[in-house]
């Protein structure tokens, strides 16, 4: 009696299964011939018509998966071998595929959650280990200078109407990132780093008697970044940052003989929402800040597109709202700032990204407030490239070059004590390179 039971709740099952599946011989032998000639659009076709006339099963989503999977369309693929696992759960073949379609379209957590269905020998033919604590390191360093520093500090900062003139012109910048990665089981990610950042320029004076003189100034801070990422399922994530800086000024004054030196504590908080949606992604993001003794928040949309269907070619745009205040007494001033990245890989192991943003850049944040302009002169744009090298499974060069146009203040009092602002500009030029270390 007992073997009875069991022998019948097998046959329900296996009939459950079956009722979920439209099976239609024609259409199985059809993709299967289309199949063993790689003949793939045809394939498609074939299996496009089959589903929107009502008939599915496994063998049809199975090859329908593969002819995008040939391709490289690995998104594309996915719903296809996702329908096939549905109907065959345990079939090593079709788990097979989804597993490297999620990773190779970027889907980590997906990828790591399904690997824990696979079987013993899959996940050996995969290499797949368990995410650790300690996922990985980053580091990077970089330089930008001034190429009109000589020029722009030579020239003569006040008319023959006035009686003096200030300034303070960029001269250099050094920087340097310690970060580490790590994964918390399948759904959570961290990223936690610490940032230096030494920033000199020159503050001039100038009047008809003394002629032009010049007192170093040096911004220094020290930043301590976190990034917590969660994986909501069904391609959402959650990302949350906080970004910590220890803001240090120092001005030498050789007349008081003297430096001034001021202290700020500022930071940047983010909470972002994405969602996968076939080949493209689309994201949500709001940011508050405390920079430079002002309040500012900024509220991006993000829209990410793959249209290979995989790593190979994307684009990545955000459009920001940026509300900033300078200090606590002042106005807020809205602005529009547009941001683009255009990214393709260009050779075995060799990507390439061309970016540009438009300003008006001032204490504004991206890269999910990893990167912080808490410049106090406006930036009106930024362009740049970026290189990107996996040189192995476990190490990954970068180099991101940048070219700032940047704004500036002259100050100048006349002879009847009225002071005017004048606004002169200069370009930026920053190199930086990157090396990631999976462990």
């Amino acid at each position: 009696m007992h073997r009875i039971a069991i022998a019948v709740f097998f046959l329900l099952l296996a009939l459950t299964v079956t009722a979920q599946e439209k099976y239609n011989a024609s259409v199985d032998k059809k993709t299967y011939d289309l199949y063993m000639k790689s003949n793939w659009e045809g394939l498609r076709d074939a299996g496009s018509a089959a589903i929107d006339s009502g008939i599915d099963f496994y063998f049809l989503r199975l090859r329908l998966g593969i002819s995008y999977y040939q391709e490289g369309n690995y998104m594309s693929a996915l719903p296809h071998f996702e329908r096939a696992v549905s109907f065959s759960p345990k079939d090593s073949i079709g788990l097979e595929y989804l597993y490297y379609s999620y990773r190779f379209s970027g889907q980590e957590s997906e990828a790591n959650i399904l690997a824990k269905r696979l079987p013993a020998q899959l996940k050996r033919k995969a290499q797949y280990k368990e995410p650790e604590f300690f996922k990985g390191a980053y580091s990077e360093a970089g330089y930008s200078f001034n190429q009109e520093y000589k020029s722009k500090t030579n020239m003569s900062i006040f008319g023959s109407q006035d009686i003096s003139g200030t300034q303070n012109v960029f001269k250099s910048e050094t920087y340097i990132n310690l970060s580490l990665f790590h994964s918390i089981g399948e759904r959570v990610s961290a990223f936690q780093g610490y940032n230096n950042i030494v920033v000199n320029s020159i503050k001039q004076f100038e009047d008809g008697i003394n002629g032009t003189m010049g007192f170093p100034a040096t911004v220094k801070q020290n930043e301590y970044y976190l990034n917590l990422g969660f994986y909501l399922g069904k391609g959402a994530n959650l990302t949350t940052a906080f970004h910590y800086l220890n803001v240090k000024t120092e001005e030498s004054e050789p007349l008081l003989l003297t430096t001034l030196t001021s202290t700020s504590n500022d930071f940047v908080g983010n909470l972002s929402l994405s969602k996968r949606l076939g080949h493209t992604e689309l994201g949500l993001t709001t940011v508050f800040a405390n920079l430079n003794g002002g309040k500012q928040n900024q509220n991006s949309f993000t829209f990410i597109w793959y249209p290979l269907g995989n790593l190979n070619f994307y684009n990545v745009t955000n459009f920001t709202l940026h509300n900033n205040k300078s200090n606590d007494s002042s106005g807020a001033v809205t602005s529009f700032i547009f941001d683009e990245k255009l990214g393709f890989k260009v050779a075995d192991k060799l990507w390439l990204e061309a970016v540009f943003t438009s300003g008006p850049i001032l204490n504004y944040s991206e890269s999910n407030a990893f990167i912080i302009y808490n410049n106090v002169d406006k930036i009106k744009y930024k362009a740049g490239f970026n290189i990107i090298s996996p040189i192995s499974e476990n190490v990954e060069l970068s180099f991101r070059y940048l070219l700032l146009s940047q704004e500036y203040d002259i100050t100048k009092t006349n002879t009847t004590g009225i002071t005017t602002i004048t606004t002169n500009n200069l370009l930026i030029h920053k190199l930086i390179g990157g090396i990631k270390w999976t462990f």
